[in-house]
């Protein structure tokens, strides 16, 4: 950035007069503020480094950087790069989602992998976030109002420059055929289906942000009874049970947030048959999937991805009994955990 006769950005420029395609990695002293990241990336520089720089952070960047040609970045999986400092340990991350269930169990995740983390619940949010700021990471719901995850990420990738190259991770409850197809052709640098474990998201940061994450191993006494596995995904209790060791609290929300979520999910449900709308019933059985699979209601997940697939093939014959079926999963499940917030000792259940 400092040279004897002028600075990097004009020697950035100069070059960029006559060569689009040398890549420009910048060492520098500053660049924590937005305006020095724009002023970066107005003179053309690809990636920057922060002083004192290691020489793993060089490796990694350049790396990063000669993995395919200039302009393609944005056009295939393992070519994306982020206009961000590397020698930052934790992650900034654009969390697009509009289930509040699922935005709480992401936020907690992501905040005990040590990552920092903004919300967008809608389409045209994540794109005036983009524009905006500077992450290092998308993780990007596929049904979004105003827009869905694919127009979103369109429309990011046509914003060109760092902001356009930004990773891209589709998290989406569809397990249809061809869907990581038609994510990687939206623009999007990977997939991962929901429900997202610790290790899947720490691991998908690592390796699209160049990021580390702290250890997200459970270590955790088993507050999970007998009967408390056949409703509620162990493995999952685990992980939340670990958020709420450094987060106090995350575990007494989620599991208010689910109480407050799922009523009206039903109802949504109710409404759709009354109506006679497989469509719509398709929508909220998937809505209420997404938010079980969240916080590990196994068979609450089973019974709405069941309703979901027969909706999505015009049926609705049967639909009540499984909305009935729901109703009463619904009751068990927040029984188990009821339960398992008074065994923790730490907060007190109404």
């Amino acid at each position: 950035m400092q040279l004897p006769d002028d600075d990097g950005l004009a020697l950035a420029r100069a070059i960029r007069g006559f060569d689009a395609e040398t890549r420009l990695l910048l060492m520098t002293q500053f660049g924590k503020r937005r305006s020095d990241v724009a002023a970066f990336h107005a003179a053309g520089v690809d990636a920057f480094l922060m002083k004192p720089i290691r020489r793993t952070q060089v490796c990694d960047t350049a790396t990063r950087l000669l993995v395919g040609p200039p302009g393609e970045a944005d056009q295939h999986a393992g070519q994306a790069l982020s206009l961000s400092s590397p020698d930052s340990a934790s992650a900034r991350v654009l969390l697009v989602e509009d289930n509040a269930v699922n935005q709480l169990v992401a936020l907690g995740q992501l905040r005990r992998l040590g990552h920092d983390c903004v919300v967008a619940s809608r389409g045209t949010e994540a794109i005036d976030a983009i524009r905006d700021g500077v992450f290092d990471i998308v993780l990007m719901d596929c049904q979004i109002p105003d827009m869905d995850g694919y127009e979103a990420t369109r429309r990011i990738r046509q914003m060109g420059g760092a902001a356009g190259r930004t990773p891209v991770i589709a998290i989406t409850a569809h397990a249809l055929t061809g869907e990581r197809e038609k994510c990687l052709n939206a623009g999007m640098n990977d997939y991962l289906a929901k429900p997202v474990s610790l290790e899947q998201l720490g691991a998908v940061i690592r390796l699209w942000a160049s990021k580390p994450s702290a250890d997200p191993s459970p270590n955790v006494p088993d507050m999970m009874e007998d009967d408390d596995q056949h409703v509620l995904d162990r493995e999952r209790v685990a992980s939340f049970m670990a958020i709420d060791r450094t987060q106090s609290g995350f575990l007494d929300g989620l599991v208010k947030a689910f109480r407050q979520d799922v009523p009206s999910r039903l109802d949504a449900l109710r409404a759709a048959i009354a109506s006679a709308e497989a469509h719509e019933l398709a929508l909220a059985a998937h809505a209420l999937k997404s938010s079980c699979g969240s916080v590990g209601a196994k068979r609450m997940y089973a019974i709405a991805a069941a309703l979901e697939e027969n909706a999505r093939g015009g049926g609705i014959d049967g639909a009540e009994a499984s909305v009935d079926q729901l109703a009463a999963e619904f009751s068990r499940v927040m029984a188990a955990y009821n339960g398992i917030v008074r065994r923790s000792g730490a907060f007190t259940v109404p």
